[in-house]
């Protein structure tokens, strides 16, 4: 024993009976009883470090200390404070300072302080492996994880789902309520919705007239829905009046949403597919005869330059300040602008890329292989009648400050460099405002839909589910 206390081996604090052992001890107290591949898992696991290694019990001079007291007050403190409570009778029973012969008998220890061979944690001779948990077996592991897998069910079950939660709030609703049902009461208000956005968006530039004919006999269809509902009459498991309701609200909706992307975005588009093309004009050419058309053409693809030197005169721009500054400048060649009261027939215009007067810079303005002229509809900018009156009084400022005479007839237009590129570029924008319409409608009317097939609105069983909903919350 003292050879192992004073030798190099490794020792550890046993928390079965409090002993310090090294490894091999272990196997001799375990021999017989348990594997070696329990017994190394014991060691590694539940064995405190102890000795110089752990930095806890350093060695001791049993020759200036032969009853190595030190030793008992030393772990008489360190199993009051342990949590495993070794449960050594010698050490919590015996104070050898003033028994140093152990004359008196050990103190009887409770139920809840007895030793391991008592309290069963660490078996004795006697005891088979089945009559310990010193050393877990497969079944004890096992068990354990079972254990495990119970307290994870039951976490899963109180954490309920959203949809739970939701039915409670919003109570029982139809109990007779079907999938299929819910699947026509969402998209097929929102299919007549995109049907209706793309007639007057697309439909709109070559006949006006027929978008107007087909959304009166969409909404005659659906008035017919819900009239016939109002008669009495039913049609299967959908309720017309429900169904009618929401389509007739589709046809509004998209009515009024076609127009606002007409307007905004796809009437600029579509007269640039419509209006002509002139090319080679400049700053003198009279803009009555540009009545009609879509794009100007001011370069000459020969000299690489615009004809008889048209250009956009920054320094003679004017801004219109009204929340945003909305911009004018004259376009003007050295013929037309050699006397005091230049006449001006093209403006170029942008918002907020000038200051109150002077340094314009909108579009392509400042590039010297800018040529083109992208007409503005109804003199408006960004959309066709757009801010009219605020480039008026812009123009009318630029008049008034630099000796210019607008023509009345003068036409407005966005000074570039590629109009094949902007007309792409306007293009894009029109696309992306038919798909946020579908994406946002169709949020819109699912939500309707799915609540009126949720409490089966228009259906027979409506005032039902709501009376059993109020019974519901009387009850509880």
């Amino acid at each position: 024993m003292l050879s192992s206390f004073f030798g190099s081996e490794e020792r550890r604090l046993d928390p079965a009976d409090g002993q310090i052992r090294t490894y091999r001890e272990l196997q001799q107290a375990a021999q017989g009883k348990y594997p070696e591949r329990e017994i190394r898992i014991y060691w590694d696991t539940e064995c405190k470090r102890v000795g110089p290694e752990g930095g806890e019990h350093p060695m001791y001079n049993v020759v200036n200390d032969p009853f190595m007291t030190e030793v008992a007050q030393r772990r008489e403190g360190e199993q009051s404070q342990s949590p495993f409570q070794a449960g050594d009778d010698f050490a919590q029973s015996t104070d050898v300072r003033r028994d140093p012969f152990l004359t008196q008998q050990p103190r009887q220890q409770p139920a809840s302080q007895q030793g391991p061979e008592q309290s069963g944690r660490f078996p004795s001779a006697g005891q088979g492996l089945g009559q310990s948990d010193r050393f877990p077996s497969a079944g004890q592991a096992q068990g354990a994880h079972r254990r495990r897998e119970q307290l994870y069910e039951e976490v899963v079950k109180a954490r309920r789902h959203w949809t739970e939660v939701a039915t409670r709030l919003m109570g029982p609703g139809d109990l007779d309520r079907k999938v299929p049902v819910r699947n026509i009461l969402t998209l097929a208000p929102w299919l007549l919705f995109m049907w209706v956005l793309l007639v007057w968006l697309l439909l709109r530039h070559f006949s006006a007239d027929t978008c107007a004919v087909l959304t009166a006999l969409l909404t005659i269809a659906t008035g017919t829905m819900i009239a016939l509902w109002m008669m009495g009459k039913r049609w299967g498991p959908v309720s017309l009046l429900t169904l009618g309701m929401l389509c007739l609200l589709a046809i509004c909706s998209g009515t009024i949403v076609g127009g606002i992307g007409w307007h905004a975005y796809w009437r600029q588009y579509w007269w640039l597919q419509t209006g002509t093309r002139p090319q080679r004009q400049s700053a003198a050419t009279s803009a009555g005869g540009m009545i009609d058309a879509a794009t100007i053409g001011f370069w000459n693809s020969d000299t690489k330059r615009t004809v008889d030197g048209t250009y956009v005169d920054n320094l003679k721009s004017a801004g219109f300040k009204d929340t945003h500054y909305y911009c004018v400048a004259p376009v003007l060649s050295p013929s037309t602008d050699a006397g005091t009261n230049a006449r001006v027939n093209f403006w170029a215009v942008g918002i907020d890329c000038c200051q109150r007067s002077g340094s314009f810079f909108c579009d392509d303005s400042r590039r010297a292989d800018a040529g083109y002229g992208i007409v503005m509809i109804g003199d408006g900018y960004p959309c066709p009648d757009c801010n009219m009156e605020k480039f008026r009084a812009a123009i009318a400022k630029a008049e008034a400050l630099h000796n210019l005479v607008s023509m009345p007839d003068a036409v407005m237009l966005r000074w570039v460099g590629n109009p094949r590129a902007t007309e792409l570029g306007m293009l894009w924008k029109a696309l992306l405002f038919i798909l946020l319409s579908g994406i946002l409608s169709f949020l819109v009317f699912g939500a309707l839909g799915w609540v009126a097939w949720y409490y089966g609105v228009g259906t027979r069983a409506f005032m039902g589910s709501l009376e059993e909903g109020v019974r519901q919350k009387l009850l509880a």
